[in-house]
């Protein structure tokens, strides 16, 4: 997607940041964190109880996009009952010990790779389906899922991941809970990633038609017109101008490892 639009580049998701969001929760002091932390340990038992030895093998193919904002490696469905049942065991663990996670949504398998909200120039802009879709039937590769992190949004980390606050680990040889201080590779966000507040519980494991000359993708709207400097580069030919009347109201008033799906890691925005 890069080598067609440069300036997307900026919007992409780093492979260390790749991630499962299972929830996020809003976590406003150290007193919550810790809260959040014990609900995490918490899970470890119902959770060993539902996988029965048996980590889950998540298996990435193809490509989509939601609303034009967010593209996506979508994962294979034979995993899904299992995941679902995990993160639901998680929200509502975390429910029961008074963790805020009103800023969740439903749990939906997927690995984030871009982002056009990371990138203020491109905020209003649209994704156009030729960008991507060459790799809309790609094998990306299969993953097991050995961890579950609580993950703060704002921490940062020299190594690029997200700060980890607590851990539960699979040994993926016996599929045994063990217990870790290390930095997370499974993850379930804790707070609202829009809004980029403090931390998460993620999910990661470790080991169109063609548009005419005259057509580009990338073209202002009439309503949003992009400054001069970014309407006079080539670049951007595959996105759309796109402003919302939500984004509108928040212009006014001021977002899975180390290899593409042999890695991954609840994001407010999947």
């Amino acid at each position: 997607m890069i080598s067609k639009e440069k300036m997307l580049r900026k919007a992409l998701i780093p492979l260390e940041k790749m991630h499962l969001t299972v929830i996020v929760a809003n976590l406003k002091n150290e007193e919550m964190i810790q809260r959040a932390a014990d609900a995490l340990k918490q899970c470890k038992n119902q959770l060993d109880t539902i996988l029965l030895g048996r980590l889950p093998q998540m298996t990435f193919h193809g490509i989509d996009q939601f609303n034009n904002k967010v593209v996506y490696i979508k994962m294979t469905e034979e995993e899904h009952p299992i995941l679902c049942q995990m993160a639901e065991t998680v929200k509502t663990t975390f429910e029961e010990m008074g963790v805020d996670i009103t800023g969740s949504k439903d749990f939906k398998p997927h690995l984030t790779v871009l982002k056009l909200s990371k990138a203020p120039a491109l905020r209003h802009r649209r994704i156009r389906t030729i960008l991507y879709e060459e790799y809309e039937d790609v094998m990306f590769g299969t993953q097991t899922l050995t961890r579950i992190d609580l993950c703060s949004m704002r921490k940062k980390q020299a190594s690029g991941h997200y700060h980890c606050e607590s851990s539960i680990l699979w040994d993926p040889c016996g599929g045994s809970v063990v217990e870790s201080a290390l930095s997370a590779s499974v993850t379930v966000p804790c707070v609202a990633e829009e809004a980029e507040s403090t931390p998460d519980v993620l999910g990661r494991s470790p080991c169109a038609e063609q548009e005419s000359a005259h057509d580009s993708p990338l073209r202002p709207t009439a309503e949003n017109q992009d400054p001069p400097a970014v309407e006079k580069t080539r670049e951007g030919e595959n996105l759309d101008s796109e402003m919302s009347a939500d984004e509108k109201t928040d212009a006014a008033s001021v977002e899975e490892p180390h290899s593409v799906p042999d890695k991954i890691k609840n994001d407010k925005t999947p």
